[in-house]
């Protein structure tokens, strides 16, 4: 398990919010969080959400592409576009956007783009 931030306090509920991702091989597991409440007076845990949804075999990390194919393969998809910025007081800044952007993944052992879980 991996500690996501330090605890944060609720005055309203005097708990401390911890919470947690699961690892596998050291990699972060998504839909995997787990949240622990802790009373702040006496330090007992106040409650436990378990929020594990992954069933099955993890793929070996060790048969992941590199990140510059990853990286390839998302810029083939969506190329780099350049585009300015509008800033305060009427400066502007030019930047590089991958517009239409929004949940993109790159399979780590494929290169294939996904999109919400489904490939295009």
């Amino acid at each position: 398990m991996l500690l996501l931030q330090p605890g944060e306090y609720d005055e309203s509920t005097n708990q401390y919010d911890f919470f947690f991702v699961r690892q596998e091989q050291e990699i972060p597991v998504e839909d995997g969080l787990t949240h622990i409440s802790i009373n702040g007076s006496n330090g007992k845990v106040m409650g436990i959400d378990l929020n594990e949804k992954v069933d099955g075999v993890m793929a070996d990390p060790k048969k992941a592409i590199s990140q510059e194919e990853a990286a390839a393969a998302l810029l083939k998809k969506y190329p780099l576009q350049l585009q300015y910025s509008l800033q305060e007081e009427g400066k502007a800044s030019l930047v590089y956007t991958i517009p239409r952007l929004f949940d993109a993944k790159i399979d780590a052992l494929t290169g294939e783009f996904y999109t919400y879980g489904s490939t295009e």
